[in-house]
């Protein structure tokens, strides 16, 4: 994995001192209003810097003041207007961390302030399912604002035999369950769980009547690329070869939703490795977005070059409160939404299991066959 993560994970990565912001803190600031701000205020900041790049005069100049963003009319108390959600800003590995930029501009710090109300709103249950997920994805949350997380305890700690369930698989809905008691009992928003590796995630989503909708893999797939196309489109930053990826194995409703964003949208064979070699391939000449597989793993950008459901995981979270504070409903309202819009897609996923050293050669031979 890279040094480099969105500003979402930057806070878990990245070490540094707030004594003093230094060029570093002012390239940081910058390149957040660079990679944020609507064109109408890149334009502005560009006409006024006589066309120099923000980050680059903010890295050197001495005369560099974070207020000019709200000298130049960028009014804090409207941060929604200027900025995006945390997950399409990419931070230099040596810049300052997100938790030292909260003590810095005012205008990013009201900026911050925004997502954090925003994320408090959403209860969210979370299961680590005796797996590796427990302390990064509950720290992430909780850096970026989401405050109502609650965790099944029982689940927290890392176990080789998973003692609450049959098979750690959060595709499975009794592999759940704990958590969607707990959220019942809560009245959570939504269920997010991942497995042992924290390289897949599971949703259920709440309904209008008060119970969970375990997503399939299809489902959680096209939930996270809308809002990462939705929110790419809204603040202007898709360009001309930007794509996401799928596998052949995977629902068709993706090629629609890139198609009426203007995307490509790659098919490859089964396996995130095929997604790492089309990102490979078109580094340096065009822009991955995100994508992934009906098998429950997504990646969002290309930081990781594998599934992520560390990373995944909190673009579902992020998705639940914008779409809440946006437009007033819930994800599942949303998902159906979703399908009005871009068509209704049905798939069937059959599973055949061969066991053990016979099983292995009954699978050998049919691919020989």
């Amino acid at each position: 994995m890279k040094r480099v993560l969105t500003l979402v994970l930057v806070a878990v990565l990245a070490v540094g001192s707030a004594a003093a912001w230094g060029r570093l803190g002012h390239a940081t600031v910058a390149k957040i209003a660079e990679n944020h701000l609507t064109k109408k205020a890149k334009k502005q900041i560009t006409e006024y810097l006589h066309g120099e790049s923000i980050v680059k005069w903010a890295s050197y100049a001495d005369d560099y003041k974070p207020e000019l963003l709200v000298d130049l009319g960028f009014d804090p108390s409207d941060a929604k207007r200027h900025i995006t959600y945390p997950h399409t800003f990419e931070a230099n590995a040596d810049c300052t961390p997100y938790r030292d930029i909260r003590k810095g501009d005012k205008y990013v710090k009201n900026c911050i302030y925004y997502i954090e109300k925003m994320a408090n709103d959403i209860k969210i249950v979370y299961t680590p399912l005796h797996g590796t997920g427990n302390l990064p994805v509950r720290r992430v949350l909780k850096e970026l604002g989401f405050k109502q997380v609650y965790v099944v305890e029982e689940q927290c700690v890392p176990d080789g035999n998973f003692p609450t369930v049959a098979s750690p698989n959060p595709e499975e809905r009794k592999t759940m369950q704990m958590a969607i008691d707990l959220a019942q009992e809560q009245n959570a928003d939504l269920v997010l769980a991942t497995d042992p590796d924290s390289d897949r995630l599971g949703v259920a989503l709440r309904t209008g009547k008060g119970d969970y909708v375990l997503l399939n893999g299809n489902q959680t797939l096209v939930l996270i690329m809308c809002y990462q196309l939705t929110r790419w489109a809204e603040l202007g930053l898709i360009k001309e070869g930007d794509y996401v990826v799928k596998t052949i194995v995977t629902s068709m409703m993706p090629d629609a939703v890139a198609e009426h964003f203007g995307v490509k949208c790659y098919n490859c064979l089964t396996g995130f490795k095929y997604i790492a070699k089309i990102i490979r391939e078109q580094e340096g000449l065009t822009k991955y977005i995100g994508g992934g597989e009906e098998s429950f793993g997504y990646l969002p950008g290309d930081y990781v070059r594998d599934k992520d459901g560390v990373a995944a995981i909190t673009l579902v979270a992020e998705a639940a409160a914008w779409a809440r504070d946006t437009m007033g409903i819930t994800l599942y309202e949303w998902l159906q939404q979703l399908y009005v819009k871009y068509g209704f897609f049905r798939e069937g996923l059959v599973n055949v299991v061969r066991k053990g050293k016979d099983g292995a050669a009954e699978i050998q031979q049919m691919m020989v066959d």
